[in-house]
């Protein structure tokens, strides 16, 4: 997610109010991850530099927690995108080394791997989601060398680029309170370049109901079917049951030949 300054303008709406790029985008993003409950989903920001605001988790509640506390401003402008993508991809490659370090471990105490756990230890579909409004200008990585090396790795990117031309943004000084017009600067070339070298496809959202639907579109592509094994275990549970209600029956006939007989 790009929190660049520039994602400060404010060209989309929610319930007819006007919102900056970053608010739809988060508000967005959090309905893509209330949708995939069993996906390990992270999240990466940059600017002038990336940095890991959560790393791969199952714990959505505790990425959502994260998401809401991105801000503009955190930390120098500018709009590292290849560094944000190798930062991405990189968090994707050592997650499935993990698994199989985990797999070895297993491996190493005797434990056999069966065909159906061999599939277990292994990220089926790794995906990275790019959304930016500018062009690349900071950063130690090449967009296209970053975007090589996901593709090495097996990682597909689909690029999202957000905001339109009747963008604008609010100053607030000393006078008043003013609406500057900042137009946009996105680098859709480099962005479609991107999608295209890893397999995806780029999308451009000039409105929050498009942003959502270029969303929905990389939702329904990404699934994968997963088997499960279930078990059923039965517990009988009416033992105790039965022998209080044959001591009460017996109590009942003894006290009909004694106590309360007629």
């Amino acid at each position: 997610i790009d929190v660049s300054g520039s994602m400060a303008a404010e060209d989309f709406k929610i319930q007819k109010r006007r919102v900056n790029r970053l608010e739809i985008v988060k508000n967005v993003v959090k309905e893509f991850i209330d949708g995939r409950k069993n996906d390990k989903i992270g999240i990466v920001a940059f600017s002038r530099f990336a940095y890991t605001v959560c790393p791969l988790t199952l714990d959505h509640q505790w990425l959502l927690t994260n998401l809401e506390r991105l801000k503009l401003g955190l930390i120098e402008d500018g709009t590292a995108i290849g560094d944000a993508i190798a930062l991405a991809a990189a968090r994707l490659k050592k997650a499935e080394e993990e698994m199989q370090q985990r797999k070895a471990r297993l491996i190493q105490g005797g434990e056999k791997i069966s065909d159906e756990q061999e599939s277990g230890f292994k990220i089926k579909s790794k995906v990275i989601i790019l959304l930016t409004d500018g062009i690349n200008n900071a950063g130690q990585y090449d967009p296209l060398q970053a975007a090589g090396l996901a593709k090495k790795w097996g990682i597909k990117i689909y690029t999202i680029g957000i905001g339109s031309a009747q963008a604008y943004t609010t100053i607030k000084t000393m006078m008043g309170t003013f609406k500057m017009p900042t137009g946009q600067n996105l680098d859709e070339r480099l962005l479609k370049a991107i999608a295209e070298e890893t397999g995806g496809f780029y999308g451009k959202a000039d409105n929050a109901k498009t942003l959502r639907k270029i969303v929905e579109k990389i939702d329904k592509l990404e699934k994968t079917r997963v088997k499960s094994i279930q078990y059923t275990q039965y517990a009988e549970l009416f033992s105790p049951w039965t022998l209080a209600a044959l001591s009460i029956l017996v109590l009942e006939m003894l006290a009909n030949c004694t106590v309360f007989r007629k």
